[in-house]
């Protein structure tokens, strides 16, 4: 489990998450840590302060990347990579990629 997800769960494991935005903070700074912040800036922040304040599951999530991108699109697929990072920082068990495979560059 990554540093500081021991806190981001609250219930013990009862299924009471935390807020997706309390979790995007968190896992914001470790990520500001470990990048340079125009890489932070330009592919993390803006996709994780788009998130409601809500608990943090697959399904808000799902329903979120289909409300921000079009299937098939760079957007898409970039939301998926972020989502997925945030999923695994928080040891949530959820796979997002199959929101993300259509998207194929345009030659």
């Amino acid at each position: 489990m990554p540093v500081g997800c021991d806190a981001l769960w609250e219930g013990g494991g009862n299924g009471s998450a935390q807020s997706a935005v309390a979790i995007a903070r968190k896992f914001g700074k470790q990520k500001q840590a470990t990048i340079k912040a125009s890489s932070y800036r330009g592919n993390y922040q803006f996709p994780m302060e788009s998130l409601p304040d809500k608990p943090l599951t697959e399904e808000m999530l799902r329903a979120h990347i289909w409300s921000r991108s079009d299937p098939g699109s760079w957007p898409r697929k970039h939301d998926v990579m972020v989502f997925n990072a945030l999923c695994k920082f928080a040891d949530l068990s959820v796979n997002l990629s199959d929101l993300g495979k259509e998207y194929s560059p345009k030659q």
